[in-house]
């Protein structure tokens, strides 16, 4: 059985994925595509 820990994902990683010109995207990217495990959030961050 795999262990996929739950993540709490903050603004920061979500404007860095989806703004190209952050200087951050292409890491965000890269974790977002590669992550298994369940992430998480609150509504501030989405709104």
């Amino acid at each position: 059985m795999t262990y996929h820990p739950v993540i709490i994902v903050d603004s920061g990683v979500l404007v860095a994925y989806y703004s190209v010109k952050d200087s951050y995207h292409q890491q965000a990217r890269v974790f977002f595509e590669r992550c298994t495990s369940n992430l998480v959030t609150t509504t501030a961050c989405v709104t």
